[in-house]
């Protein structure tokens, strides 16, 4: 009776161990799909938007190009939102080149 009842533990023991191993496993994967889904619907995002002229915009705030054009998505909030976090990173982005490059001419001064 004994080692009927220590069968059983382990038998259970390593059912539940095998369970646990498939949920991490699939936990994993359906993290990676997503992931992989929201990278590919920022891929297309940003397709859609190089479609559209954009005004450049200069580190000091002032702008230079031809002012964007209107297009049909202009009335969409979505796409109005993805346009101004666009311009507000891409601001980011030249003041903090422009921020590295200042720092690189002071250093070799």
């Amino acid at each position: 009776m004994e080692a009927e009842s220590l069968m059983e533990v382990i038998k259970w023991s390593l059912l539940i161990i095998i369970t646990g191993f498939f949920a991490q496993f699939g936990k994993t994967f359906a993290q990676y799909l997503m992931k992989r889904a929201k990278t590919h619907q920022r891929r297309a995002s940003l397709r859609r938007e190089d479609t559209h002229p954009v005004t450049t915009v200069n580190p000091d705030g002032g702008s230079a190009g031809a002012p964007e054009a209107p297009t049909a998505d202009s009335s969409i909030n979505s796409g109005k939102e993805n346009r101004v976090t666009l311009e507000k990173n891409t601001q980011k982005i030249l003041k903090k080149r422009n921020k590295t490059a200042l720092k690189k001419l002071k250093k070799h001064d």
